[in-house]
Parts: structure tokens; C-alpha cells; sequence
């Protein structure tokens, strides 16, 4: 990644008012990355909750992923495991499946 990109993402995340906020700065610079659309959750490491999310898509809400994703078995549970990102190229291929609830 550039140093400049990770510059400007450090002094944007230092500036955000809150934890939403963050996360929504997150998301965009993740799209950016990948050219295409994002949600990024913050998870709670000890009990397994997910706390806050944001989402790039448009129309979605951003607590709209913090309410859908799995805490178990999904992407977002394989995410946290691995500790690596999953980019999912084709929707229609997608390892995780939508989650129905």
C-alpha cells in the first residue's frame, strides 16, 4: 500500500468524532482498495458481539451487516479466525453463501 493512502487514512481515522464514524472511513478506504463496495464490522474479541459496522453499499444502512452477519460459520466468523480479508469477486460463487436470515 502507498505511504501516502495509510498517511491520509491514520490522519482521517485520528479526526473521526466517533467509532462510526471510523469504521465509515474504513469502508471507503477499503473500496477504494478494491474497487468495488465494502462493510467492515467491529467485533467484540472476548464475547464474539458484533459492536458497529459500516457499509459502502449503497441503500444499505450501516448497521445493516452488524445485524445480518453469522457469529459463527459465516465470513465475518472466518475473517476473525484467519485474521486475512475476503474479497468476493462474484456473488455467485461466494464460499459463505448469503446469510438467510
Amino acid at each position: 500500500m502507498c505511504l501516502e493512502f495509510l498517511d491520509v487514512l491514520r490522519h482521517s481515522l485520528a479526526e473521526a468524532p466517533s467509532t462510526y464514524a471510523k469504521l465509515g472511513i474504513v469502508a471507503h478506504a477499503v473500496r477504494m482498495r478494491l474497487d468495488g463496495q465494502a462493510s467492515v464490522i467491529l467485533r467484540d474479541a472476548r464475547s464474539t458481539k458484533n459492536l458497529f459496522s459500516a457499509s459502502t453499499i449503497q441503500g444499505e444502512p450501516s448497521d445493516h451487516a452488524v445485524q445480518r452477519a453469522r457469529r459463527r460459520g459465516g465470513a465475518t466468523d472466518w475473517i476473525v479466525r484467519h485474521r486475512r480479508y475476503v474479497a468476493v469477486t462474484d456473488v455467485d460463487t461466494d464460499p459463505f453463501r448469503a446469510n438467510p436470515m
